[in-house]
């Protein structure tokens, strides 16, 4: 019938009575919020109907009127016939428990506000400086229009497409949803686009492939990275095909499950001169050398058909 028969000493003082004599007798409903007394009957209808414990939480009441969350396991109570005699209850003031919960929840509220506030300000940091070395670029186009021998012409080319390769870094980190890492094969494809354009006079007949794994780098990695694939491919497309003949330039790079990457160039074209890897190199293959250092790798060359460079590091 849904009346108390029995109600332990903690019980009574949990609801503010003083005997347990106060309570028996009356409807266990008596003691449950208005509003979730059909929770508290669906709980008692489920251990009659379905012959299990039933866990549920409603809001009880004090005999002063004050209201605590508790959590409720209601079991069914059989004599030794097995006939159904009453329902057992096992009562929880789960007051900290809610609590402690809520304060997680507006702890959670603040962190993913704190963390959005930091991803916009990471964007904005990462906006600015691609709008920062793209103004570094602009001057030294500007520059150059003053300066009228070739090689001076190319000095200025070469420095813009350095600042440009560490420029698109940043606009990748800006454009992604990860802050932390570049996809590898998204600005590898737009770094060497970019470099055909900037050397479109000289890569008309030459064809670009690239053979890139799906990989993500840090920006301590990604960079010189960048700077690394800008040397070589650029080294290619202005030394490798002279007088306009036709050739291939291949861009490969992956990741294998330890963390080891290899990323190689090489061309079909026509070798690497006398002397290029010895102390008379260049500025752009002294620049390699030091960047592979940096990333604490090996590089091997290979000149015997075209150019080939083979660069292996571990990704932190």
């Amino acid at each position: 019938q849904g009346n108390l028969e029995m109600i332990n000493p903690q019980g009574v003082q949990v609801l503010g009575y003083e005997q347990a004599e106060e309570l028996v007798g009356q409807s266990f409903l008596e003691l449950v919020a208005v509003e979730d007394r059909p929770i508290a009957i669906a709980q008692y209808e489920a251990v009659v109907q379905n012959n299990r414990s039933v866990r549920c939480q409603f809001t009880q009441v004090r005999r002063d009127g004050t209201r605590f969350p508790a959590e409720t396991s209601a079991s069914l109570v059989r004599d030794d016939a097995g006939e159904p005699t009453g329902i057992v209850t096992i009562t929880r003031d789960v007051t900290e428990w809610k609590r402690a919960e809520r304060e997680l929840r507006e702890n959670e509220a603040q962190l993913r506000t704190w963390l959005r506030e930091k991803e916009v300000l990471l964007k904005e940091i990462h906006h600015r400086v691609k709008n920062n070395m793209q103004v570094i670029s602009s001057l030294l186009s500007l520059a150059a229009t003053g300066v009228h021998d070739t090689e001076s012409q190319q000095v200025f080319q070469e420095s813009q497409n350095r600042i440009r390769s560490m420029g698109l870094i940043h606009e990748k980190l800006y454009q992604s949803r990860d802050l932390a890492h570049v996809d590898l094969c998204d600005y590898i494809e737009s770094l060497t686009s970019y470099l055909f354009r900037s050397y479109s006079t000289q890569s008309a007949n030459i064809s670009l492939e690239l053979h890139v794994k799906e990989v993500y780098l840090n920006i301590d990695t990604a960079v010189p990275c960048g700077l690394i694939l800008n040397e070589l491919v650029s080294n290619a497309l202005k030394h490798a095909f002279p007088q306009q003949r036709a050739g291939r330039v291949c861009v490969e790079f992956d990741m294998d499950d330890e963390r080891r990457c290899r990323l190689e160039v090489s061309d079909n074209g026509v070798g690497l001169p006398e002397g290029a890897l010895s102390g008379g190199n260049t500025l752009g293959l002294r620049l390699v050398d030091t960047l592979v250092g940096q990333l604490e790798g090996e590089m091997s060359v290979d000149s015997s058909l075209g150019a080939r460079f083979v660069i292996t590091f571990t990704a932190q």
